[in-house]
């Protein structure tokens, strides 16, 4: 929110939520859709270009939103 008040965009509560969905639903939407529509009829095995690899990055993306980004995050505080 304090970026969007220094940018001086308006509404800067509603702006940051706004963003907020749309950059993590955009990101689920993308990686939900290149399962289903690319690599579901490839099976399951990476080398074959199947749902592995998009599900370990889907695993992932939701560990880190769950969880947080941790103590050693780039942004992190020490």
């Amino acid at each position: 929110m304090e970026a969007f008040t220094g940018m001086g965009a308006p509404l800067p509560a509603l702006s940051a939520i706004f963003a907020t969905v749309a950059e993590v639903g955009g990101g689920l939407l993308l990686l939900i859709g290149a399962i289903t529509f690319v690599h579901a009829k490839n099976g399951f095995a990476v080398g074959e270009g199947g749902v592995e690899w998009p599900l370990a990055l889907l695993a992932m993306g939701l560990a880190v939103a769950l969880a947080g980004p941790g103590r050693f995050s780039a942004g992190g505080k020490a």
